[in-house]
């Protein structure tokens, strides 16, 4: 999605506009790469891609959902 459109609708930088929502494309497990692409049941979504654990830059699971947790303030970091 165009960065400037992101910011158009107010989302912080690393965020995308879903339905009216920003999230993050790359842990939202409701928006896992894309809007509205939904990882299934016992899924996460670590680096934009559904999986059954955490991975890469976003190794620690948080609830259901894969964050750097010495960047992430709302879930367990920072």
């Amino acid at each position: 999605m165009d960065a400037s459109i992101d910011a158009a609708v107010g989302c912080p930088t690393g965020q995308v506009e879903c339905s009216g929502e920003c999230v993050d494309v790359g842990s939202d497990p409701d928006h896992c790469g894309a809007c509205g692409t939904s990882c299934g049941a016992g899924e996460v979504c670590s680096e934009g891609s559904c999986g059954l654990s955490c991975g890469g830059a976003t190794p620690t699971l948080c609830g259901d959902r894969c964050v750097d947790t010495t960047s992430d303030r709302n879930h367990c970091g920072a």
